[in-house]
């Protein structure tokens, strides 16, 4: 064998004696287990459980509305006459002010020419009545003596006797002295005269204006206070009554109004589960129309400790770290709102999750968020 093939034969021995070795040496390594991730632990807001007698707050949506709101009707035709105090939106008035004059010059006329008419005809009757009737002369001359046909028309004498009362209605007394009166009642109503101290909010007619039985001539409203009415979910109606005091904030300059409330619908509104409910407020600042976000404070529930909502589980459980770990326990939930819960079971100094996190379990390891 020559040299030269000599060496040829041994570059093929080693060459595959290296593929062999590599070969064996990739079967024969023992493949380590991969490390598993390490596992995140949470972290989590806290609150500490104390328990005490906590007064329930109802939030609801509230509307200002005058307490005394008056539509003005006319009862009778006339011109609309300027007098002291202007009918225009936004004046105000003083109780007892008449607001609205309506021409009744032909009326009072008509109401003066009734009373004189009546004023003949009892003097007509004096001579028959002090000769049937003595005794009761001296009245029916009184009358005749103080009548004044400027002021109101005076009750009419009573009569007597049967005889006397028979009398009265022969001569037509009682038929006219009713008709008078009657006219007189509808001369006042000529003038309209404010029956509180407050404001035009709708003026209908102006002074020159022909003003018809019937025709709305504006609206008034009292400055002096103001009712508000909201509504409440169904199921906060046990924890509030007439009397609980409210708290109301315009959410635009954060102006605070307290008040009482005053009543609670019994009436359940089908489409929202509401139920009205009104309170009284004296108040400067407020409007009619106005809308404030409202508070109702109810009486002490005993015991107890306020949660979000949302950290409930169910109806009745709510977790709890202990030892950087979750344990869960079941509580009372007394009263549920928007967003808060009254709860109780909870042992004081326990430190309860205040916000809720994902994927929880009893045994879950967290960490409290500094």
């Amino acid at each position: 064998m020559s040299t030269r093939q000599l060496f040829i034969i041994l570059g093929i021995a080693t060459v595959a004696g290296a593929i062999f070795l590599s070969r064996w040496m990739i079967n024969s390594k023992v493949s380590s287990p991969a490390a598993p991730p390490p596992t995140a632990i949470k972290l989590v807001k806290i609150q500490k459980a104390s328990n005490a007698d906590i007064i329930p707050e109802t939030s609801f949506l509230a509307t200002v509305q005058a307490q005394e709101k008056i539509e003005l009707f006319a009862e009778v035709n006339g011109l609309f006459i300027p007098g002291g105090f202007d009918f225009r939106e936004g004046n105000k008035f003083a109780e007892g002010e008449a607001v609205i004059r309506i021409d009744s010059d032909e009326a009072r006329m008509n109401l003066l020419a009734q009373k004189t008419s009546f004023l003949n005809l009892i003097a007509n009757s004096l001579a028959d009545i002090r000769l049937d009737f003595p005794e009761s002369y001296p009245v029916w001359e009184e009358y005749v003596d103080k009548f004044d046909e400027k002021k109101p028309l005076a009750e009419l004498p009573l009569p007597a006797s049967k005889k006397e009362k028979v009398f009265q209605a022969s001569k037509n007394l009682s038929n006219q002295y009713y008709q008078i009166k009657a006219a007189e009642a509808r001369l006042d109503k000529y003038t309209i005269v404010a029956p509180f101290q407050g404001m035009v909010v709708l003026a209908g007619v102006r002074p020159g204006s022909l003003v018809r039985a019937g025709q709305k001539l504006g609206e008034i409203i009292s400055t002096d206070s103001y009712e508000i009415e909201g509504a409440v979910r169904i199921q906060d109606l046990e924890f509030i009554s007439a009397g609980d005091s409210v708290v109301l904030t315009d959410p635009r300059s954060g102006f605070i109004h307290r008040g009482k409330l005053s009543r609670v619908s019994d009436n359940l509104d089908p489409a929202t589960q509401t139920v009205k409910v009104f309170a009284k407020v004296t108040s400067s600042g407020l409007k009619d129309g106005m809308y404030l976000e409202g508070r109702i404070f109810s009486e002490k529930v005993a015991n107890c400790i306020r949660v979000n909502r949302n950290v409930i589980i169910g109806d009745s459980l709510l977790y709890a770290v202990a030892d950087s770990v979750l344990t869960s326990f079941s509580i009372e939930v007394v009263r549920t709102s928007e967003e808060r819960a009254l709860v109780r079971g909870v042992p004081d100094g326990a430190y309860l999750l205040s916000e809720p996190i994902s994927n929880a379990y009893p045994g879950m390891h967290v960490k409290i968020q500094e």
